[in-house]
């Protein structure tokens, strides 16, 4: 059984249940569509409605019916290791990943100081040159406060941003954009680990805020018929890169996890099955054998 509130419905819960004994919500793709009972609470557990219905995945840019196209409610990718002998071996991963449209959280081991910064140095100075990167100095934000003073000062024209989380989407989807619409932006977060560590409430918010706004300027609305719906009325979609480094002994029990708000958003707090991922890639560091 799985259920889900829904403020869409009105704050109600929805109960879907497979009607094969055996089968779980778990099973549904978007080749095999599964028989269900659906049943409709009220606010103090009442039934107010029930019936039958199918569920099966839709594709984005895609109704039912169509061909297929790229997936984006694609299964979370798990959690890589790299050992780099050298900083252009991690170059190259990382250049993978960036190329295959995915955010990256990248989680060194201890003692790989020297190459986060050599890795960091390299990789902001070979961008386009209409790309834009944001560097958010994450070793001193220890509160949310504090990221919004961090955007504030590496956000060109962003000083006027207020403290909170819908004055920073208003950031991330105008100022925090790369001018040319078919240039990379890049929103790059060093030391994430340390906001975690002190306000994982904080970072959570403001992680998937940030997530979905990548996804927004990058990719829209998804309609329920996995169709696009332009966010604004003079949307462009333009590429927008996250990448996050931080302490693999401070978050990587949280990379870990599959149901880690690091790859799902939030549907009123339980997890969906159709949900669109955040398309993070974990990459962990592991160690250095050269320079």
């Amino acid at each position: 059984m799985s259920s889900l509130s829904c403020p869409e419905l009105l704050n109600r819960t929805v109960i879907v249940t497979p009607r094969q004994r055996g089968q779980s919500i778990k099973d549904i793709s978007t080749e095999i569509p599964i028989d269900v009972k659906i049943e409709l609470l009220d606010s103090d557990g009442g039934k107010v409605a029930k019936g039958m219905g199918t569920l099966q995945y839709l594709e984005p840019h895609e109704k039912p019916g169509t061909s297929k196209s790229d997936r984006d409610w694609a299964a979370v990718p798990a959690p890589r290791e790299i050992r780099p002998r050298n900083l252009d071996e991690l170059m190259t991963s990382i250049e993978e990943v960036v190329a295959g449209n995915h955010h990256i959280l990248l989680l060194w081991d201890k003692g790989l100081s020297d190459l986060h910064d050599s890795f960091l140095e390299r990789f902001t100075s070979t961008r386009n040159p209409t790309d834009l990167v944001i560097l958010i100095r994450g070793e001193s934000v220890t509160d949310s406060e504090g990221l919004y003073s961090e955007l504030r000062r590496a956000v060109p024209l962003a000083d006027y941003m207020g403290s909170n989380l819908d004055a920073m989407d208003d950031i991330l989807r105008c100022e925090a954009l790369a001018q040319d619409t078919t240039s990379r932006t890049y929103w790059i977060w060093r030391n994430a680990h340390v906001l975690y560590q002190e306000n994982p409430d904080s970072f959570k918010a403001i992680f998937q805020a940030m997530a979905e706004d990548a996804h927004e300027n990058s990719l829209g609305f998804l309609g329920p018929q996995g169709e696009i719906i332009s966010p604004k009325f003079d949307w462009k979609p333009q590429p927008v890169t996250m990448l996050l480094t931080a302490s693999w002994e401070v978050m990587g029990d949280e990379s870990i996890r599959e149901n880690s708000f690091l790859y799902l958003f939030p549907f009123d707090e339980e997890y969906f099955f159709p949900f669109l991922t955040t398309r993070i890639q974990a990459i962990r560091v592991s160690r250095r054998i050269t320079e």
